[in-house]
Formats: structure tokens, C-alpha cells, sequence
């Protein structure tokens, strides 16, 4: 229930100029 948190934490790291995109 919580895994697309621990990827979208993982993406921000990888792209953090797309945190801006919620």
C-alpha cells in the first residue's frame, strides 16, 4: 500500500526538478 510512496521518493532523487510535478 505504501510501495508507490517508496518509488516516488526514489524518483524524486533521481529526478528532483520533477518534484515540482505532483
Amino acid at each position: 500500500a505504501e510501495d508507490w510512496t517508496f518509488a516516488a521518493d526514489q524518483f524524486v532523487k533521481k529526478f528532483p526538478d520533477k518534484v515540482i510535478v505532483h
